[in-house]
């Protein structure tokens, strides 16, 4: 149908976003939720994890991932907090913002 028409040609990226640990589980436990967000998706949709300090990749990486080399035309950066404090509501759309300015 028309209102379908085109849109399979753009890749949706979903970029989760959490704080970042020392502690590998606790990244990896992102990287796990990620896999299976995207095995629940759209083909044309992509799902990756980003941390916002501390751990690879980095909210920069994470979008270049999605846009320059999986072709995303689309970006929802989803911050990963049990609650919208600071990280949430200022730090990560800042980084955003300064990574979307690199790319």
């Amino acid at each position: 149908d028309g209102e379908d028409s085109g849109k399979s040609n753009h890749v949706v990226g979903v970029l989760l976003i959490d704080h970042g640990s020392r502690r590998g589980l606790s990244n990896a436990r992102l990287r796990t939720l990620a896999r299976h967000y995207d095995a629940m998706t759209p083909s044309h949709h992509v799902v990756r994890a980003a941390h916002m300090e501390i751990a690879s990749p980095s909210i920069l990486d994470g979008l270049r991932e999605l846009v320059e080399e999986l072709g995303a035309t689309r970006v929802v950066c989803h911050p990963y907090f049990l609650s919208p404090g600071k990280h949430a509501t200022q730090d990560i759309p800042r980084l955003i913002e300064e990574a979307v300015m690199e790319l």
